[in-house]
């Protein structure tokens, strides 16, 4: 499922409509085509991960301060239905690009033979406890077969 829909449809995003600015000539002057969507964030949709908030909140070109909460306004296009797609789609734009914030990047060479050679000690520590155990076993056998 594509993630605007899922946005619109279960978040019910307060819209609002307004007349846009710039070039369109009569249906600008007419229509209310610019969308404004906000997400409040105050209390946080279930959704959303509470490790995120921090992020969302110091991006200040998209923050409303009261309710806390995100502010988008799109008047891209002539047609109210596709800015508001377009709204919705810079929403989810900036929750993701907010998730990206904190994760690592890939291992550095480094770590990766630091990994490698505790591995290969582990491997030879548990080999050498296995071969300990396989001669003490061993001597039980040959002991018992000694008293037959």
């Amino acid at each position: 499922m594509d993630l605007p829909f899922l946005l619109r449809a279960t978040l019910r995003l307060p819209q609002s409509f307004s007349r846009s600015s710039g070039p369109g000539g009569q249906n600008v002057n007419k229509l209310s085509t610019k969308a404004h969507l906000r997400l409040c964030l105050s209390p946080p949709p279930p959704w959303l991960p509470s490790y995120l908030l921090p992020t969302l909140l110091d991006s200040p070109s998209y923050v409303s301060t009261t309710p806390p909460g995100l502010l988008l306004s799109s008047s891209n296009t002539r047609s109210q239905a596709q800015n508001v797609e377009l709204g919705i789609k810079r929403m989810k734009d900036l929750i993701l690009e907010a998730a990206r914030v904190g994760l690592k990047g890939d291992t550095s060479e480094e770590q990766q033979e630091r990994v490698k050679a505790l591995e290969r000690k582990e491997r030879s520590k548990m080999l050498k406890v296995k071969k300990q155990r396989k001669d003490v076993k061993g001597g039980r056998r040959a002991f018992k077969a000694g008293f037959e």
